[in-house]
């Protein structure tokens, strides 16, 4: 058995062993030398276009595409670096421009909704550790936040496509009906 201090290694040994052979290091340069990267600057209203509910849609071009995507949010702009083999890009650029134009949105476009109800119902539209809220996130595909208002009740904000934002609030206002229903037969 070698040791690092007792010899039976040396730096000059460094990358002629392990896993990695000359054969391994020449197809990495060559994939390497074919990557191509390429940026689209687009309006800041196609961000939610290009995400998606959770990130949906960027992950389904990441993984469609087989290229690597990054996006950079500015103040009034998003750039999208895409960089991956010819055949990549191409097809990571083509799912981009159809998110933009409204081609990948088959649910419609955008939207928000804030709904407000009395504090007492907070605890049952988070639900324990916050599975009731995650579940409409993950069933609806939208972003749903809950916060204490200034005035103090329960304020919901929903975004997402207008179907997945009426799925949210159908299931929210059904929390909201059983904390009502509960507090009335206690109340008797």
């Amino acid at each position: 058995a070698t040791s690092c201090r007792g010899g039976g290694w040396d730096s000059k040994d460094w990358g002629r062993r392990g896993s990695w052979g000359d054969k391994d290091w020449k197809d990495r340069d060559q994939r390497r030398e074919n990557r191509e990267t390429e940026s689209m600057d687009l309006d800041l209203s196609s961000f939610g276009c290009i995400v998606g509910p959770g990130g949906a849609k960027i992950k389904e071009v990441r993984g469609n595409s087989g290229a690597h995507v990054a996006i950079d949010k500015g103040d009034d702009r998003v750039t999208v670096k895409i960089s991956g083999s010819a055949e990549q890009v191409a097809s990571a650029k083509q799912m981009i421009q159809d998110l933009v134009s409204g081609g990948g949105q088959s649910k419609g476009a955008e939207k928000t909704e804030v709904m407000y109800f009395e504090a007492a119902v907070m605890g049952n539209i988070i639900g324990t550790g916050g599975k009731r809220i995650n579940d409409v996130r993950k069933q609806c595909g939208c972003d749903v936040n809950v916060k204490k208002a200034d005035d103090g009740s329960c304020e919901v904000t929903v975004s997402g496509s207008a179907e997945s934002v009426e799925s949210a609030r159908a299931m929210v206002n059904g929390f909201v009906e059983q904390a009502r229903q509960g507090a009335s037969a206690q109340a008797w």
